[in-house]
């Protein structure tokens, strides 16, 4: 199982298989509680983030800075839309994490 510490960046290794090239798209990774409630996004472009999806198989690492979180396991969704809005690939709550290391008061609402 993979651990992330509170106040560390989060880093997110993605295998991508494709049958095409694709020039433009976006990277949507999602966190989800363990309630399936959606507590986080983060997206990527592909010009800005310098990917390239070509045909056959893909690795990107994403990393996020600092997330937010309350100690706990989040299970990730991942969708990548073609910028005609397309979904070329997605994968829902199929991966988790371990958020530890977090020192919330009763005051600080983490969303």
């Amino acid at each position: 199982s993979e651990t992330c510490s509170f106040g560390n960046s989060f880093k997110l290794l993605l295998e991508v298989k494709s049958e095409e090239a694709v020039k433009d798209f976006v990277v949507r990774v999602v966190f989800f509680s363990a309630g399936a409630e959606i507590v986080a996004d983060s997206t990527f472009s592909s010009s800005k983030s310098q990917m390239s999806l070509q045909s056959g198989k893909n690795s990107w690492q994403l990393e996020i800075p600092a997330l937010p979180l309350k100690n706990g396991r989040y299970l990730l969704g991942v969708t990548i839309v073609a910028t005609d809005g397309s979904i070329l690939r997605w994968s829902l709550r199929q991966s988790s994490f371990e958020m530890t290391g977090a020192k919330h008061s009763k005051k600080y609402l983490c969303v």
